[in-house]
C-alpha cells in the first residue's frame, strides 16, 4: 500500500487553522483549507497511507466515507502535482 510523505522544499505555517506551503524550489505559496490543514500536520509527524488520511478526517468532520474518499484522492493529486508530497 502506497504511503504519502511531505516533499523536501518548503516551508510551511499554520495561519488561523488553514495551513500556508511556501516552496522554496518553485518561489511559490500554496494555501491549504482546514481539511487539507489535517493531511498536512499528519504528514508532517510520519508517512501515512491513504486509510490512515482518510480516517482521519472522517473522525474529524461529518462526512460519509464516499465523498471522503473522493475528496482526499482530488488533494492527494493536487499536493503530489504541486510537489509538495510525494507517493512512496
Amino acid at each position: 500500500m502506497s504511503q504519502y510523505q511531505l516533499s523536501q522544499n518548503h516551508v510551511s505555517s499554520n495561519l488561523e487553522g488553514e495551513s500556508v506551503i511556501l516552496d522554496h524550489q518553485a518561489g511559490t505559496y500554496f494555501g491549504l483549507n482546514s481539511t487539507g490543514t489535517v493531511i498536512w500536520e499528519l504528514l508532517q509527524k510520519a508517512p501515512a497511507d491513504f486509510e490512515t488520511l482518510k480516517n482521519e478526517i472522517l473522525s474529524k468532520y461529518a462526512i460519509d466515507e464516499q465523498t471522503c474518499s473522493a475528496d482526499l484522492k482530488n488533494i492527494l493529486t493536487e499536493l503530489i502535482n504541486e510537489k509538495l508530497i510525494e507517493e512512496v
